[in-house]
């Protein structure tokens, strides 16, 4: 019974020390995730940019509004702010839709009923 112990021990730990379960992969399957992280990554840096830069404008318009309301610059910081954040809104729909391309769906796997 201790061999057979030993060996289930000595199987198990071999099958702990090959490459798969330090978490790595095949180099040709590695490499499309890779793109696809890389893709979303500059969309969520964008959004991130495009967050910043909505928050400038909206101070903009807070200085242009309090100095005065009817102004051209008053206009100008509003339509800046409406179209930051229209650029945001497109590429958070992006991101979805990249999102839900790459999540597998769950539907195709579900065997039909009879």
């Amino acid at each position: 019974m201790n061999n057979t112990m030993e060996k289930t021990t000595n199987d198990s730990m071999s099958g702990m020390m090959n490459s798969s379960f330090f978490g790595e992969f095949d180099k040709n399957a590695d490499e499309p995730i890779k793109k696809e992280c890389a893709i979303k990554g500059l969309i969520c840096g964008r959004i991130n940019l495009l967050d910043e830069e909505i928050e400038e404008a909206h101070k903009e318009f807070s200085v242009a509004f309090h100095n005065e309301r009817y102004s051209q610059k008053t206009y100008e910081a509003d339509e800046k702010c409406k179209m930051l954040k229209a650029q945001k809104d497109v590429l958070v729909l992006v991101q979805r839709d990249i999102e839900d391309m790459l999540t597998p769906n769950d539907n195709s796997v579900m065997p039909m009923s009879a």
